[in-house]
């Protein structure tokens, strides 16, 4: 006959004996979500909770020469990281905390340009780190928004709005910001105000009004009036003839640039991701019952193909190619015909354009890790 102390200390082996199963399935999960795929030739994955985790920051990286800027990480306790990586080993050469990414790092003249949110997104944080050893060259503290506009670079020059009536130029050599307001008098919501990356300069505005910002110029050109107002765009692209806003009710319009005028527009149940203007092609994934990549022209807005995959990342365009990612997938596609020539399965939701650098495929997932995938 047991005694009880016996019988207690059975059970309490038991009881141990699960929890310890409990755990390994626990961090056999954790693990299998960070595991590398076999035909990755690295991973780079950012701290975070091994239980109950929610979903990690991870940023579509930049990439000068030999070395990957990446920021990523669990954002929900402020520990995002900007990283610098050698891209051939994925091996980190410096980190910078930053708490909360706020856009992709931004490569200007010799450092790396990172927006952080502080607080409650009360403040936004801006850095400029040197690409060689990660030491805080400046930094700026701007007002808060929630949801500003993506930062745009043009050479060293970084264009942002952090707030609804003023455009700054922040040189990323010296960090000194010049200050273009729109209209002091003017109440404009934030969410109208937007800026977009052209070869050359940047380009900004809201509503019917925008203004050209040339790099050889040191104050803005404003543009034609635009016949149709912008109507709280989701994203902007352009080409420095063109000017494309996609919003929320799925519409997608094209604008001359020279005159102001509507050239053609089209509409599904949703836009998924940020146009990207190429070889005289919109490449943009779209949501009508499921999701699809698209393929228009240009000029006319024509659709050329179709691919019945796609997903909320804008693609990344390389001289013939197309790169999307599509759930937990990468793909990469002919740009004249949409035919798939490659597919990587990542081990989980990607969730930044794919970059294609000389023999890998970068992108990160919603886990907070980096993969460098090898392409065929």
């Amino acid at each position: 006959m047991f005694s009880a102390e016996t019988h207690n200390f059975r059970r309490i082996t038991m009881i141990s004996r699960k929890s310890s199963a409990v755990a390994a399935l626990v961090v056999a999960a954790a693990l299998w979500g960070c595991s590398r795929p076999r035909d990755a030739a690295w991973s780079f994955a950012t701290r975070r909770p091994w239980i109950l985790a929610g979903d990690s920051q991870a940023l579509t990286p930049a990439v000068n020469r030999n070395v990957v800027f990446f920021c990523g990480g669990y954002a929900e306790r402020q520990q995002s990281r900007v990283y610098a990586l050698d891209l051939s080993t994925g091996k980190p050469k410096w980190q910078f905390n930053i708490g909360n990414c706020a856009s992709p790092p931004l490569l200007a003249s010799d450092v790396v340009v990172a927006f952080g949110f502080a607080g409650q997104r009360d403040r936004i944080l801006v850095y400029g780190l040197l690409t060689d050893s990660g030491r805080q060259k400046w930094k700026i503290e701007l007002p808060g928004n929630p949801h500003p506009p993506a930062p745009a670079v043009v050479g060293d020059i970084i264009f942002f709005a952090p707030v609804s009536r003023s455009m700054l130029r922040i040189d990323a050599r010296d960090a000194s910001v010049q200050t273009f307001d729109i209209d002091p008098d003017l109440t404009v919501a934030a969410e109208n105000f937007w800026v977009v990356a052209a070869p050359g300069e940047a380009i900004f505005g809201y509503g019917k009004s925008f203004w050209r910002a040339k790099l050889d110029r040191e104050i803005p050109q404003e543009g034609p009036s635009l016949s149709e107002p912008a109507a709280n765009p989701s994203a902007v692209a352009s080409d420095g003839h063109s000017l494309l806003f996609a919003d929320e009710d799925g519409n997608l319009r094209a604008f001359d640039l020279g005159k102001g005028t509507v050239v053609w527009r089209r509409h599904w149940n949703k836009i998924a991701s940020a146009p990207v203007l190429a070889d005289g092609k919109v490449f943009l994934s779209i949501y009508d019952q499921k999701y699809a990549l698209v393929a228009l022209a240009l000029s006319s807005g024509q659709e050329l193909w179709r691919v019945p995959q796609g997903g909320a990342c804008p693609p990344y365009w390389d001289s013939t190619r197309l790169y999307a990612a599509a759930g937990n997938a990468v793909l990469r596609l002919n740009g004249e015909s949409g035919k798939l020539d490659w597919r990587f399965n990542a081990p989980s939701q990607v969730t930044t354009a794919p970059i294609p650098v000389g023999n890998f495929v970068l992108f990160g997932t919603v886990q907070g890790a980096l993969y460098a995938a090898k392409a065929q």
